[in-house]
């Protein structure tokens, strides 16, 4: 176990190109014949990433000095602002559904409001989601599990059975596949023990390999953080089927996390560009959903090669935007929420924990 402080900046771009291409998987109209028909395993990726970086960041504390409540605080503030306004500008589309369309009931939206706390919606008629308010926080919220289940187990988590928790759900998967054909779940009430398979496997794997590879050693490259990189998008775009699926998140996302976890790159530009992906990675992914909802509307306002440019400049405008979010409201919110915290002790007045709630999601 450790607890260094080590910045992955491969891991950074790796992360940050997964983000874009789950929204050019919900946006298939902007990428042709380029579009990540496989874009929806990018969320596979991210709770991969996040189990390596979590383990690295606070095994040690939690298996000394932090308890799983303050872990969880410090893992609520770093997710909860940027989803909260997610789930605000859902709020808002679901409310002109029920003022201008009326597809949707008073009742139906008061039922959605527990997702603001990454709790899901157990009543909803028409569209289904676990997460109405704001769909791709379906992954937050299992991820938010993922996360309890490590700190209280983390005592009992040696090699042995780390690996026997991910063959399981490694095999899990494979029985999904078998039997149901397909392995995009967890958005939609119902598919609960796909989501749970899903990121038991990719959260314990992360955690596995940060404990079995070289992830607290790094060597610099000039091309293989960009290889890293093309592979992972290749995969997204070429046409395998629900085996082949099933193959990239056990055999694939493994090795490009472990060889990304170990690669740095080389060049100062290079590093500028990954971290800024990095940087944008989880406003990119929660805050993608309305504009999905723009993107769709323009067929029906251009036509021809005005919708693909229109949309492409949807998407530029969406990145600097979730680049203002990012500077200025959700580390200063972070950053207020954790003072809070520490007066009310819920927090230890320590720069660590404030540091670790108030840095960029993992």
């Amino acid at each position: 176990m450790s607890s260094g402080r080590r910045i992955y900046t491969t891991l950074d771009g790796l992360r940050g190109l997964a983000a874009l291409l789950v929204v050019l998987y919900h946006n298939p109209l902007l990428s042709g014949a380029f579009w990540p028909r496989h874009g929806w395993l990018a969320v596979d990726m991210f709770f991969m990433l996040s189990g390596l970086v979590v383990d690295r960041a606070y095994a040690a504390r939690l298996a000394t000095h932090m308890s799983a409540g303050r872990f969880m605080l410090v893992r609520f503030i770093r997710l909860w602002p940027i989803y909260a306004l997610g789930c605000l500008a859902g709020l808002g589309f679901l409310l002109s559904l029920h003022v201008w369309r009326h597809d949707v009931t008073l009742m139906d939206i008061a039922a959605t409001l527990p997702n603001l706390l990454f709790v899901p919606a157990f009543r909803w008629v028409d569209i289904g989601y676990l997460v109405p308010l704001n769909p791709p926080g379906w992954s937050l919220v299992f991820e938010l599990l993922a996360n309890l289940v490590y700190a209280l187990v983390l005592p009992y988590l040696s090699i042995r059975k780390l690996i026997a928790i991910v063959v399981l759900a490694a095999t899990g998967l494979a029985i999904l596949v078998a039997t149901g054909g397909t392995l995009e779940l967890g958005a939609m009430q119902g598919e609960a023990l796909g989501g749970l398979l899903r990121v038991t496997f990719a959260f314990f794997c992360g955690v596995l390999i940060a404990r079995t590879s070289r992830a607290d050693q790094s060597r610099d490259g000039a091309l293989g953080p960009l290889v890293i990189l093309a592979v992972l998008a290749t995969a997204l775009v070429l046409p395998v089927g629900v085996w082949g699926q099933w193959l990239v998140i056990v055999a694939l996302f493994p090795a490009l996390v472990a060889a990304g976890a170990y690669m740095e790159p080389n060049g100062d530009r290079t590093r500028r560009v990954f971290r800024v992906l990095g940087r944008l990675s989880y406003p990119v992914y929660v805050l993608q959903y309305p504009v999905g909802i723009v993107i769709l509307t323009l067929p029906k306002l251009l036509s021809g090669p005005g919708v693909q440019l229109a949309g492409w400049a949807t998407i530029a405008i969406f990145l600097l935007g979730c680049a203002l979010v990012d500077r200025f409201y959700d580390g200063p919110l972070r950053d207020w929420m954790t003072r809070r915290a520490i007066a009310h002790r819920l927090l230890p007045l320590s720069r660590d924990q404030k540091a670790d709630a108030t840095t960029r999601p993992l």
